[in-house]
């Protein structure tokens, strides 16, 4: 332990040598740099207030302003500027390489894979779980839900409605998630310009979109067409499509346009190909499997279950049949007979009526005489109603013998 010890705070005081060393380097480069912006000055990266790309951004602002172009300075910058958790981190991500012998952007490249590995799950978690406070406008709940959705880089969408001469705007979803039997994609094949395609239906995307690689390796013969439409994704951002190009569909003789923007998407299918195509949905049909059982009958299994067992689930007291439970009191014990403890005014009707209950169960026996007297210890339950219980410690448990018995070990257990 005291040797583990030593080496975590030899390995943070190593850590916090290497920043010094940094910080003073830094210092040195910045002042032999422009100083028309003399006092400007990197706040470390703060992950509790602003997301990682934000940070990036104030980190190339500061080296633009600094008119820092040397690669060993913008590297030193970065690994000064942000924190020691994460400059540990990158540290170990790098290891045994120095990370002062990386580029700024492999760097970058490194904490941004680590990051989306570690936290998705836990971002995604916090979006699900994030409520509209006491107090805060719709406006700031919506920012807050875009700022989680922009740390976890989702383009989930949304739509916003166009007024008069306002700019046209078209939600529009990119699909990052995998294939897999829960998230299944509902995908077509059309005969697009001659050649089968096989496109994704995505009834929350307004227009068809392809990447402009898709459209370089299947649409490159046609022209594009500049639009002023732009496209919104679900954490604001806006896209400026490349342009739009008209395709000829062999299903229905139709034509339809498809918008091509700078990303790596997957083709979609949205709304407007839906409608022309006149593309139907089966939703209101399940597709039963062969062990698969609907609700009504997993009810009438379920209430056939309850009835054949039960004596299992009923709310009375069971009992244990053909079993006797006997106590061995020690050699030379004499009956102890301790007197009632006064019961509380307002406890003194329930604890009455909860003796009388457990008598009618045949839990408690009535007795006219007794050797043996333990006081009774009123306990109040969470829904307030009486909870019985007797203080044995002065009486009976320290005159019985104990059964002693070695317990088996789980690994006994399971050999048996």
């Amino acid at each position: 332990m005291e040797l583990q010890l030593g080496q975590v705070l030899s390995q943070m005081m190593e850590t916090m040598k290497g920043m010094q060393l940094q910080q003073a380097q830094l210092q040195q480069a910045l002042q032999s740099s422009d100083k028309t912006v003399g006092g400007i000055t990197l706040q470390p990266y703060d992950e509790q207030n602003e997301s990682f790309s934000s940070y990036l951004q104030r980190l190339q602002n500061y080296i633009t302003l600094k008119g820092v172009t040397n690669a060993t300075v913008k590297v030193q910058i970065f690994l000064n500027c942000i924190g020691p958790k994460h400059y540990q981190i990158i540290k170990n991500i790098t290891a045994p390489e120095a990370p002062e012998k990386k580029s700024i952007d492999v760097l970058i490249k490194l904490l941004q894979k680590h990051r989306t590995r570690t936290g998705e799950v836990a971002l995604q978690h916090k979006f699900c779980l994030r409520q509209q406070q006491e107090g805060e406008s719709i406006a700031n709940y919506v920012a807050g839900l875009k700022g989680i959705g922009d740390q976890r880089q989702l383009d989930l969408v949304y739509e916003l409605p166009t007024h008069g001469n306002e700019e046209e705007v078209y939600e529009i979803q990119k699909i990052n998630h995998g294939n897999n039997m829960q998230n299944e994609k509902f995908n077509i094949t059309l005969q697009i310009n001659g050649k089968f395609h096989t496109l994704e239906l995505d009834t929350g995307a307004a227009v068809t979109t392809c990447s402009a690689e898709y459209f370089k390796n299947n649409f490159g013969n046609l022209k594009l067409t500049k639009t002023s439409v732009k496209l919104r994704t679900y954490t604001g951002e806006i896209l400026q499509p490349l342009g739009t190009c008209n395709v000829n569909i062999k299903y229905r003789d139709s034509q339809g346009r498809v918008f091509i923007i700078d990303r790596k998407v997957d083709p979609v299918i949205g709304r407007e190909w839906i409608r022309k195509l006149n593309i139907q949905f089966d939703i209101n049909s399940i597709h039963k499997e062969e062990n698969d059982i609907t609700e009504k009958e997993f009810k009438e299994k379920l209430h056939k279950l309850l009835e054949q067992y039960r004596e299992l689930f009923t709310e009375e007291i069971g009992e244990i049949n053909n079993f006797q439970a006997t106590y061995r009191l020690k050699a030379g014990t004499s009956p102890i007979f301790l007197k009632p403890r006064p019961v509380p005014l307002a406890l003194r009707d329930q604890v009455e009526n909860e003796i009388d209950r457990l008598e009618k169960e045949g839990i408690l026996e009535k007795v006219a005489y007794s050797q043996w007297g333990t006081p009774v210890v009123p306990v109040i339950k969470q829904n307030g109603k009486v909870r019985l219980c007797a203080d044995y410690r002065a009486t009976l448990n320290k005159n019985i013998e104990d059964d002693n018995y070695p317990i088996p070990r789980i690994e006994e257990i399971f050999l048996s």
